[in-house]
């Protein structure tokens, strides 16, 4: 995440303890959930591609 310019969430006391291990920001956006396990790797291009991830605009 963080070589696609995203930020890691793990310290923001913004974020519910339980959510903050796999919370990113990049910009307004946030992505939680975001584990391996929630991307898939596309046999076809290679690329990695989201398949359950919570996605919203965060506050300013």
């Amino acid at each position: 995440m963080t070589r696609h310019g995203w930020e890691s969430l793990e310290e923001s006391r913004d974020v519910a303890v339980t959510l903050r291990r796999h919370a990113w920001r990049r910009g307004n956006i946030g992505a939680f959930d975001a584990n391996e396990t929630n991307f898939i790797k596309s046999d076809t291009d290679g690329q990695l591609y989201p398949i359950d991830l919570i996605i919203w605009t965060m506050p300013e």
